[in-house]
């Protein structure tokens, strides 16, 4: 009786699993398409590509940030205790279509902070809390977070213009290795060529075993076809085995990028400058190139106010890009074109020199007007007693002495240059003209362009190097500036002290 029972357990067992075997084969199967399809439709409200900028001035900042499905609100809460983020403030988002062929979307999220206290540390993080949303795979209910980013942080300035030293760093072109430096994309021919044996590979290997693709226990065992490797396989090539010795070096932009985070990291800067070219190009697959670029440059951007100009490698699709990604100040105008902001003892003007390539004849006149507006603002003698430093910036430089001076603009300068470098600790002291210093190549897989021959008369000094720059305003009267290089390891190339006594304008006449 005890074997019979256990005969009839069995079989009915021995049933059940049949039926649910053709259950799921049949009765309950689920189309592979539909399947993935369904997990293609789930939201993602992650918040990305966190970054701050400042406002009009310094008691503000927006920040901004980046999510691949829409969300129902965006959120910053924020404060001064890490543990307790009791302020929150809301914003808007805005859909990003990509120009390329796929069309790629995302939502822009910008929320402003207003009334930040001077020297004062805040924490903050970005997301969204959900108010009801079914979805076909989960239900998400009333009041549950849609998502939230790490927590950051940022410290603002001292009050007043005097008494404290404001500390910049500023870039221009790429500063992340997977877009730039050419010596890194060039792989090495004889890594490229490989060994013919490991192109051709073995018959065996090339073979997917059927129970490799399967994601179960068989999975462990592997298809004996897999692990029989090829003798030609095992071979190894010995061009292969070459390390190529433009591979090994390592790209100075990966290295610019790394010190910047340590640098901003220890409390060196208050605010970083990015002039133009933020990547090459971040139209490039889509717009991941400038997904990758944004997701690289969170570590510093989300700590220090990232303040950026437009460069011709954000041209395409009329700076779209660049339109959308980036929230300077007074962006709802001009899209980050042109604006100007109050910093310590300087006003700080950005403008677009990519106005006058592109044809873009209405921002030509819009940036025009709108410059010479700012300019006599600032140069009253009220704004100059407050702010004496004027500090403008832009893509391409109105003077240069490199091979490919078409990028240049000085045949219509309207003012003469002044001497843009000397070398190390000489001053430049009372130099009445304007100061412009031409720096940038933080990165670029273009590689350097060459330097004429005869260096001109107004030119103090020349250094062929990737790099950055750190800008000091100690004072009212001494500013000092700082080239790194990256080619060398961070060593400084060249350092200037800009001494001026009174910055009441020359006589043009």
């Amino acid at each position: 009786m005890r074997f019979e029972r256990l005969f009839k357990f069995l079989s009915v067992a021995a049933v059940f699993m049949f039926a649910s075997q053709c259950l799921a084969k049949h009765g309950n199967r689920v189309d592979e398409n539909q399947r993935l399809n369904s997990l293609d439709s789930v939201p993602d409200w992650q918040p990305r590509h966190v970054h701050l900028a400042y406002g009009r001035n310094t008691s503000s900042v927006v920040v901004t940030w980046s999510t691949i499905s829409n969300t129902s609100d965006s959120l910053v809460e924020w404060g001064t205790d890490l543990f307790d983020l009791n302020a929150v403030s809301s914003g808007v988002s805005t859909v990003f279509v990509d120009g390329g062929s796929l069309k790629a979307t995302q939502f822009i999220h910008r929320v402003h902070l207003y009334g930040l206290q001077p020297a004062t540390t805040y924490y903050y993080h970005a997301g969204s809390v959900i108010q009801i949303i079914t979805h076909d795979l989960t239900d998400y209910h009333a009041g549950s977070s849609q998502g939230w980013s790490a927590v950051f942080g940022f410290k603002t300035v001292p009050a007043g213009t005097r008494g404290w030293p404001l500390r910049l760093a500023k870039v221009t072109c790429p500063l992340t290795h997977q877009m730039t430096c050419s010596l890194y994309q060039m792989t090495c021919p004889l890594y490229q060529v490989m060994c013919p044996l490991y192109q051709v590979m073995c018959p065996l290997y090339q073979v997917t075993c059927p129970l490799y693709q399967v994601m179960c226990p068989l999975y462990q065992v592997m298809c004996p076809l897999y692990q029989v490797m090829c003798p030609l396989y095992q071979v190894t090539c010995p061009l292969y085995q070459v390390t190529c010795p433009l591979y090994q070096v390592t790209c100075p932009l990966y290295q610019s990028l790394t010190r910047l985070q340590q640098e901003a990291h220890q409390g060196m800067y208050d605010a970083v400058l990015h002039v133009g070219d933020m990547a090459y190009d971040m139209i490039s697959d889509n717009g991941s190139m400038g997904d990758a670029f944004m997701e690289q440059i969170e570590p510093v951007a989300a700590y220090l106010p990232y303040m950026t100009c437009p460069g011709n490698h954000e041209s395409a699709y009329n700076f779209s890009q660049y339109r959308n990604r980036f929230s300077m100040p007074n962006y709802e105008d001009t899209e980050s074109i042109f604006y100007s902001f109050d910093m310590g003892p300087v006003h700080f003007v950005s403008i677009s020199t990519e106005v006058y390539y592109y044809g873009l004849l209405r921002e030509i006149s819009r940036q025009y007007t709108w410059l010479i507006q700012d300019l006599e603002a600032a140069n009253t003698a009220e704004a100059r007693a407050e702010r004496p430093w004027i500090i403008l910036y832009g893509h391409r430089p109105m003077y240069c002495s490199t091979n490919d001076k078409d990028d240049c603009t000085h045949v219509n300068c309207r003012t003469r240059v002044g001497l843009p470098f000397t070398n190390w600790t000489t001053a430049l002291c009372e130099n009445r003209g304007p100061v412009h210093v031409t720096t940038g190549s933080a990165g670029c897989k273009e590689d350097l362009d060459g330097f004429q021959l005869e260096q001109p008369a107004w030119s103090a000094v020349r250094v062929k190097d990737y790099g950055y720059t750190r800008l000091t305003v100690h004072n009212h009267t001494h500013l000092y500036w700082e080239q790194v290089s990256d080619d060398q390891a961070g060593v400084l190339t060249d350092s200037v002290w800009l001494v001026r006594d009174s910055h009441e304008p020359f006589d043009t006449s």
